[in-house]
Protein backbone atom coordinates (compact mmCIF):
# COMPACT_ATOMS: atom_id res chain seq x y z
CA UNK A 1 0.00 0.00 0.00
CA UNK A 2 1.33 3.45 -0.86
CA UNK A 3 2.10 6.01 1.82
CA UNK A 4 -0.55 8.39 0.51
CA UNK A 5 -3.15 5.62 0.75
CA UNK A 6 -2.24 4.96 4.38
CA UNK A 7 -2.36 8.66 5.18
CA UNK A 8 -5.80 9.05 3.55
CA UNK A 9 -7.18 5.99 5.33
CA UNK A 10 -5.90 7.08 8.73
CA UNK A 11 -7.22 10.61 8.27
CA UNK A 12 -10.63 9.37 7.16
CA UNK A 13 -10.78 6.93 10.06
CA UNK A 14 -9.86 9.56 12.66
CA UNK A 15 -12.43 12.00 11.32
CA UNK A 16 -15.28 9.47 11.33
CA UNK A 17 -14.83 7.52 14.59
CA UNK A 18 -17.25 8.11 17.43
CA UNK A 19 -16.14 10.03 20.50
CA UNK A 20 -16.00 6.78 22.46
CA UNK A 21 -13.66 5.20 19.89
CA UNK A 22 -11.68 8.42 19.60
CA UNK A 23 -10.98 8.42 23.34
CA UNK A 24 -8.79 5.34 22.86
CA UNK A 25 -6.91 6.54 19.77
CA UNK A 26 -3.19 7.06 19.86
CA UNK A 27 -0.37 6.93 17.37
CA UNK A 28 0.34 3.39 18.55
CA UNK A 29 -3.23 2.15 18.19
CA UNK A 30 -3.56 3.70 14.74
CA UNK A 31 -0.27 2.18 13.60
CA UNK A 32 -1.37 -1.21 14.87
CA UNK A 33 -4.82 -0.92 13.26
CA UNK A 34 -3.34 -0.04 9.89
CA UNK A 35 -0.45 -2.48 10.22
CA UNK A 36 2.20 0.17 9.68
CA UNK A 37 5.25 1.19 11.68
CA UNK A 38 4.45 3.88 14.25
CA UNK A 39 7.40 6.08 13.24
CA UNK A 40 6.62 5.72 9.54
CA UNK A 41 2.99 6.68 10.15
CA UNK A 42 4.04 9.72 12.15
CA UNK A 43 6.51 10.85 9.49
CA UNK A 44 3.97 10.44 6.70
CA UNK A 45 1.36 12.34 8.63
CA UNK A 46 3.73 15.22 9.34
CA UNK A 47 4.83 15.29 5.71
CA UNK A 48 1.22 15.60 4.51
CA UNK A 49 -0.17 17.96 7.15
CA UNK A 50 2.73 19.77 8.76
CA UNK A 51 1.47 18.51 12.12
CA UNK A 52 2.60 15.53 14.10
CA UNK A 53 -0.06 12.86 14.41
CA UNK A 54 -0.08 13.44 18.18
CA UNK A 55 -0.72 17.16 17.66
CA UNK A 56 -3.47 16.41 15.17
CA UNK A 57 -5.15 13.98 17.58
CA UNK A 58 -4.93 16.56 20.37
CA UNK A 59 -6.46 19.29 18.18
CA UNK A 60 -9.25 16.95 17.16
CA UNK A 61 -9.81 16.08 20.82
CA UNK A 62 -10.15 19.77 21.69
CA UNK A 63 -12.51 20.38 18.76
CA UNK A 64 -14.71 17.48 19.84
CA UNK A 65 -14.73 18.75 23.41
CA UNK A 66 -15.76 22.23 22.25
CA UNK A 67 -18.49 20.75 20.08
CA UNK A 68 -19.88 18.74 23.00
CA UNK A 69 -19.75 21.74 25.32
CA UNK A 70 -21.59 23.94 22.82
CA UNK A 71 -24.13 21.39 21.71
CA UNK A 72 -25.06 19.56 24.89
CA UNK A 73 -25.81 21.91 27.77
CA UNK A 74 -26.73 19.04 30.07
CA UNK A 75 -23.41 17.15 29.77
CA UNK A 76 -21.00 17.89 32.61
CA UNK A 77 -17.40 18.96 31.97
CA UNK A 78 -16.28 15.82 33.79
CA UNK A 79 -18.30 13.69 31.35
CA UNK A 80 -16.85 15.53 28.34
CA UNK A 81 -13.36 14.93 29.66
CA UNK A 82 -14.00 11.21 30.09
CA UNK A 83 -15.82 10.90 26.78
CA UNK A 84 -12.90 12.24 24.77
CA UNK A 85 -10.25 10.28 26.62
CA UNK A 86 -8.75 12.35 29.43
CA UNK A 87 -7.86 10.49 32.62
CA UNK A 88 -8.94 13.30 34.92
CA UNK A 89 -11.20 16.28 34.49
CA UNK A 90 -8.58 18.53 36.13
CA UNK A 91 -6.05 17.65 33.44
CA UNK A 92 -8.70 18.16 30.74
CA UNK A 93 -9.62 21.58 32.14
CA UNK A 94 -5.96 22.63 32.22
CA UNK A 95 -5.32 21.46 28.64
CA UNK A 96 -8.56 23.03 27.39
CA UNK A 97 -7.64 26.34 29.03
CA UNK A 98 -4.15 26.20 27.54
CA UNK A 99 -5.60 25.53 24.08
CA UNK A 100 -8.61 27.89 24.06
CA UNK A 101 -7.53 30.40 26.70
CA UNK A 102 -10.64 29.80 28.78
CA UNK A 103 -11.92 27.01 31.04
CA UNK A 104 -14.55 24.65 29.58
CA UNK A 105 -17.43 25.83 31.76
CA UNK A 106 -16.90 29.46 30.81
CA UNK A 107 -16.42 28.48 27.16
CA UNK A 108 -19.82 26.77 27.20
CA UNK A 109 -21.40 29.76 28.90
CA UNK A 110 -20.07 32.20 26.31
CA UNK A 111 -20.84 29.99 23.31
CA UNK A 112 -24.39 29.19 24.36
CA UNK A 113 -25.04 32.87 25.07
CA UNK A 114 -23.70 33.80 21.62
CA UNK A 115 -25.84 31.14 19.97
CA UNK A 116 -28.93 32.32 21.82
CA UNK A 117 -29.57 29.02 23.59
Amino acid sequence: MENKDIFDQVLQYVMTVTDEEFADLSVGTLAHSFNVDRCKLSRQFKRHTGLTLEDFLFREKMARAAFLLKGQKDIKVKEVSKKIGFCTSDYFIRRFRDYYGIVPGRYRELKTRCLGK
